[in-house]
């Protein structure tokens, strides 16, 4: 595994690996705790909503020195993240957090968007998207979405999908505000709940649509 530390300076981070239990072992072994840093670890298999209360339970228990909280999970329960959201937010003094996934799209956008993601993974890349972002119109929308009726795709490749556009968003300096983040938060809601893939993307792209039309009214 690749060198990183896990000191106060690298402040609370989610951490994209191959294998998060091979990670997790693997940091246990690696990280003791000492007078510098005090270590809390956890794994599951699923990360569930009694994982994050008793999270938040030691978080504040703990907040009279530095402490690290290392969470790894295969997958994480979405009302269970939604219970960390406060306090990653605003963690108490002294304390931070790693998350540890195999994928961006296990974490909610809302929690991706308060953490740094730093991405130890081997030569992986996110779905294309076949839509040009930059240029975006209705007719490129709906292009994009009547694809969609070619081919079946999972709710996992959906969720890969909404990441990759939330990313491809990012990168051409959409300005997503809030409101936009707890659109993609409804979107992986939706794809766990098998709807279809043209629903969960054509609210976020005509999302989208309306930043780029106002940002073109705005420097005309």
């Amino acid at each position: 595994m690749q060198e990183f530390a896990l000191d106060e300076e690298q402040g609370s981070f989610i951490l994209l690996v191959d294998s998060p239990q091979e990670c997790f072992e693997s940091l246990q072994v690696k990280f003791k705790s000492s007078d510098s840093m005090f270590f809390l670890f956890c794994f599951r298999d699923i990360f569930e909503i009694d994982d994050a209360k008793e999270v938040v339970r030691l978080a504040y228990i703990h907040h009279y020195s530095a402490t690290r909280m290392v969470l790894a999970a295969k997958s994480y329960n979405e009302y269970a993240q939604n219970s960390l959201l406060k306090i990653l937010e605003e963690p108490p003094s002294s304390v931070y957090f790693t998350l540890i996934t195999s994928s961006k799209s296990a974490i909610l956008p809302t929690i991706r968007s308060r953490l740094r993601i730093v991405n130890m993974r081997q030569n992986v890349s996110l779905p294309s998207l076949n839509i040009d972002l930059q240029n975006i119109s209705l007719d490129s929308i709906y292009t994009f979405l009547k694809a969609f009726g070619k081919e079946f795709i999972s709710k996992e490749e959906v969720k890969e999908r909404v990441s990759a556009l939330l990313i491809c968003a990012k990168q051409v300096n959409i300005p997503l505000n809030e409101e936009d983040l707890q659109a993609f938060h409804q979107a992986f809601l939706l794809a766990e709940q098998f709807e279809r893939a043209e629903h969960i993307f054509l609210p976020l792209l005509l999302r989208i649509l309306r930043h780029k039309q106002n940002a073109r009214i705005k420097y005309a």
